[in-house]
């Protein structure tokens, strides 16, 4: 089956908004997964970022092989490098806890990433747990890399 890139991105945001949040709840921040309406890789304020928001992209899709292999129908192999960025809320005197359950919400994506038919396109785990907190201590913003193989229309 051949994915253009935007098709695989917009396949793995329907698997992961589908996941169940609610062992992420903080009281009125409700635990639902969702994907940004903006770029969590460009935010600048914490006003911007929800409480299990997420992104899917593809950083960058090369040719699977040296000898430019071509799939049946003159589809091309890729490799793409994968990446979910996803926001979890730190609460005052909570951090600790939140933060492991932000390694929890992490695994979680990563489950759903994975768990996808590998008959549609192939993905493979590269780094499930790579966090960073905001500069005001609110937020943790995770990066998850994968790799992905898959077709594309030639």
């Amino acid at each position: 089956m051949s994915y253009t890139i935007s098709e695989l991105e917009t396949a793995l945001v329907g698997r992961l908004a589908a996941l169940d949040g609610s062992a992420y709840s903080q009281g009125a921040r409700i635990g639902t997964w969702r994907e940004a309406k903006t770029p969590l890789s460009v935010t600048d304020s914490a006003q911007a970022i929800g409480h299990l928001t997420f992104n899917v992209f593809v950083e960058s899709g090369r040719n699977s092989a040296g000898d430019r292999d071509r799939a049946s129908g003159g589809s091309i192999k890729l490799v793409s490098d994968l990446v979910v960025l996803l926001a979890y809320h730190i609460r005052p005197g909570a951090q600790v806890a939140d933060m492991r359950l932000a390694s929890d919400a992490a695994l979680q994506a990563a489950r759903a990433i994975l768990a996808n038919p590998q008959s549609d396109f192939q993905t493979q785990p590269v780094n499930i747990w790579r966090p960073a907190v905001t500069s005001d201590g609110e937020w943790m913003l995770v990066r998850l890399d994968f790799r992905a193989i898959h077709e594309v229309r030639a």
